[in-house]
């Protein structure tokens, strides 16, 4: 029961960093754009969130990796307020 809603959680999410990804492409406005970038932005921390805290203590390599991500997204996020 646990596993079929967390399914249903992780596809949702899904669907929501594609439909953000693809707002992103289409849009033309700079503001719409910037709170499109925020949101993906935001997506990205919850998903490191979710990976870091779901995995046990000796995965420790595993939640560097995680944190890793989280890094470059906030990177990714710094350089589009440089390029603006």
């Amino acid at each position: 029961m646990a596993l079929g809603i967390l399914l249903i959680f992780m596809i949702s999410l899904f669907v929501v960093t594609l439909i953000c990804v693809a707002l992103l492409w289409i849009a033309k406005r700079e503001r719409f754009n910037q709170v499109m970038v925020w949101l993906c932005f935001l997506i990205s921390w919850y998903i490191v969130y979710l990976s870091v805290s779901s995995l046990p203590t000796n995965y420790m390599i595993s939640k560097m990796i995680a944190l890793l991500f989280k890094l470059n997204a906030y990177f990714l996020k710094l350089e589009y307020n440089i390029m603006k």
